[in-house]
């Protein structure tokens, strides 16, 4: 069940850039989730191991930031290499709606990155503009 988790240096960007959700697992090592249950006892400065899916949902939550999936099939390849997912990051600039697209044999990984790169610019253009002001 360790790959329903995000990787450890995902979930190290997701603490800095501000990550919360409900503890189902911590890392304890940089190399598995460790799950907890309610009678689990930490100091509460282990990494916390959040499912992707959580993950999806506070970048839809917090930041309206969009990741999805479509299932593609690349005509000029041969099976079983021609079918993979790819993800889409849609997110509002302005007012106009952007879309990146991930193709990758670890796009939902990709794509965690790309919204994590796509805060950033955003914090950094908010910074900016106050300190012009």
């Amino acid at each position: 069940m360790s790959e329903l988790f995000v990787p450890y240096d995902l979930a190290f960007r997701l603490r800095a850039a501000g990550f919360t959700c409900k503890r189902i697992g911590v890392y304890l090592n940089k190399v598995d989730p460790v799950f907890i249950d309610a009678y689990s006892e930490f100091s509460g400065r282990e990494l916390l191991a959040p499912l992707y899916q959580q993950v999806i949902d506070w970048f839809k939550d917090v930041h309206n930031i969009h990741i999805h999936p479509d299932f593609y099939e690349n005509r000029f390849a041969k099976a079983p290499n021609n079918r993979f997912y790819r993800y889409f990051v849609h997110f509002l600039m302005g007012n106009e709606w952007r879309k990146v697209t991930i193709s990758s044999s670890n796009g939902l990984d990709v794509a965690i990155h790309e919204a994590l790169s796509i805060i950033d610019r955003f914090t950094w253009d908010r910074f900016v503009d106050l300190v012009k002001k």
